[in-house]
């Protein structure tokens, strides 16, 4: 029935925000897809998921494949990485994210990435050869096998970033660009109407 019929489940997709004609796209069992001026091409193996393009300069985008093994272009997408630059024991990243692993650029300055995990990991370093990230979140509770579902930086004040959790928690930091940024757990300020 599907022959010769060109269509995917997306997980995710990434779009840039300088050339409407460019978008990134994570499909299920079906790969990571660069659509570039009107084509298509699979660009990265496995199931795809979050896509971003860098906003300023297309020739850096990501894309990931499940469990946060993130994958970098430095050419738009003409090449991948052969090997993550993050991910579980890529990057200097200790541990395993969700199946569908958030992670974005700082929205002011995209030499910074933010990866979900269990944790929050920052590099302060994407485009370098060898990226590496720390780990940003600390005593939140939560087992290892506890995953950030979604992840967001405020667009007004940079300093102040969210991120919930595979068991219904939510924090909230105040100062994600210093050091050791600090930490609130606002689920006890949530109504109870199920998942976040």
């Amino acid at each position: 029935i599907g022959s010769g019929i060109p269509i995917g489940q997306i997980y995710k997709i990434g779009q840039s925000a300088s050339r409407r004609d460019m978008m990134l796209a994570g499909f299920q069992d079906n790969a990571t897809s660069l659509a570039d001026k009107g084509r298509w091409f699979n660009v990265i193996g496995g199931d795809g998921m979050e896509c971003v393009i860098d906003p300023t300069d297309t020739n850096y985008m990501y894309g990931t494949v499940y469990y946060g093994d993130i994958y970098r272009s430095k050419n738009a997408g003409v090449t991948f990485s052969n090997s993550p630059i993050a991910g579980q024991n890529s990057g200097g990243i200790t541990e395993a994210g969700d199946w569908v692993t958030p992670y974005m650029l700082h929205v002011a300055n995209h030499n910074v990435m933010f990866v979900g995990m269990c944790n929050l990991w920052r590099s302060k370093n994407v485009r370098a050869t060898t990226p590496s990230f720390t780990k940003i979140s600390t005593g939140l509770g939560g087992s290892n096998t506890q995953t950030l579902t979604a992840i967001d930086q405020s667009a007004k004040d940079t300093n102040i970033f969210y991120m919930s959790r595979i068991d219904n928690k939510l924090f909230r930091s105040d100062n994600v660009c210093a050091t050791s940024p600090t930490w609130t757990d606002l689920t006890s300020s949530l109504p109870n109407t199920g998942s976040l």
